[in-house]
Formats: C-alpha cells, structure tokens, sequence
C-alpha cells in the first residue's frame, strides 16, 4: 500500500508502507543510518532524472528499488532495467550493494547480478571515483549506471580514451551493446514477471508497460 508520495514536478521517488517477503534479522541500523537515508530519500525526490524511478519502504529501509530506463544518446536508449539496492547497518560508513538480473550489457553488470563500479567498492578506483561517507550517496550511485559509452567504465580504460584505437573498440561495443539490449528487450516480459513479480513495487508494472508502449509502439508487452 503506498502511504506517501514524497514528489515534486518531476520527482520518482515512492515510499511504501511494507516489502513482502525477505528477511531482514541480520539488519540492526544505528541512528546515523537513519538520518542519512532520511536525507538521501529527500534528495533522490528533488534530484533523480526523469529516467530513474525509485522505489523504497517505510518498513525496509535497507531495501531500494529502482527501474532505470536506459537515457537517450546510449546503447541502452528506453530500454528499463531493474535494480535491487540493499543498505548495510552501517550505511554510509560502508557502500550499498546493488544488483540485478539480466545480461552482462556493459562491464559495470555482471551476468551474476553483481553491478561493478568503484562508488560501491567493487572494483578500484581513485579520489571522488571511491566511496566517500562523508560524499558519496545513492543518487550517485544510480547516475554512475548510466554512461553514453560503457566500454569505458572496464578499469583502465578511461586514462586512453583519447586513443584512436580506443574510440574504434568503444563504437564496436556501444553496437554490440545496442544489439545485446534490442535481445534483452524481447525477454524482458518473461524476465519481468520472474524478478519484478514475484515481489513487485505497486507501481513498476503500469510504469513498465507504460514505457514500453511509449518507447517501443507495437510491442506486445503483456
């Protein structure tokens, strides 16, 4: 049951009364984790793109959802993705873990589920790239998933994106990405009624068939 809409002109950031299912017995939170998700609920509200939709639950806060819908001028133009954020106790001091289950489509996700990028600790990374629990937050986090040329985000490669054989592999692989998120987009329906389903945010289902009616007319979705 949806108990507040914490939005403003643009806002996509819903807070539920409860999350079905799931155990949360290992999660014991101190009072900075709740300031600290407080806040970031409040900035997500103002500051999350249109693109993002984000779920969250009164009664779970270390639960987030989020369906990113790929941003136009990227291999992953209208197609949505669904994400599964889970807090530490600790949070901020430690990063969340953010997942997913779909193709690999870029070098951030794995085909485990496992998202890859070093604002979560995942993989290395330097200065403001790292986690900061002082700086870093969610809103970042979901912003980081988005990128108009992924190829750069395996490690290493930013520093020669000047390279002309460079640039050459990253157009090879925003095509491939393309191809790979056309594919994903025809079992998505299946795929979707698997993950998002089987325990859904009361709002992802329109919202999905909305985008893909709107982005992809003619597609038979449901």
């Amino acid at each position: 049951m949806q108990v507040e809409s914490l939005g403003v002109p643009g806002a996509r950031l819903v807070l539920d009364e409860c999350l079905v299912g799931g155990d949360s017995s290992d999660f014991v939170p101190n009072r900075k984790f709740y300031a600290t998700v407080f806040k970031e609920h409040k900035m997500l509200t103002e500051h999350v793109p249109d693109s993002i939709h984000v779920h969250a639950f009164a009664s779970r806060l270390n639960v987030i959802h989020v369906l990113i819908v790929g941003p136009s001028g990227t291999p992953f133009d209208s197609t949505p993705f669904y994400f599964t954020i889970k807090l530490p106790s600790d949070y901020p001091e430690k990063p969340p873990e953010a997942s997913y289950s779909q193709e690999q489509l870029n070098p951030n996700l794995y085909q485990s589920g496992k998202v890859c990028t070093s604002l979560l600790g995942t993989w290395s990374g330097q200065g403001v790239e790292t986690w900061n629990p002082s700086k870093s937050n969610l809103l970042q986090v979901l912003l980081s998933i988005q990128v108009p040329e992924p190829y750069y985000n395996e490690a290493g490669y930013e520093s020669r994106k000047q390279q002309t054989e460079m640039a050459d592999r990253s157009k090879r692989y925003n095509e491939t990405a393309t191809i790979n998120s056309l594919e994903y987009l025809l079992k998505f329906p299946e795929k979707c009624r698997k993950v998002i389903y089987k325990d859904p945010p009361s709002d992802f289902k329109e919202l999905v068939k909305d985008i893909v009616e709107k982005e992809w007319p003619g597609y038979c979705f449901f």
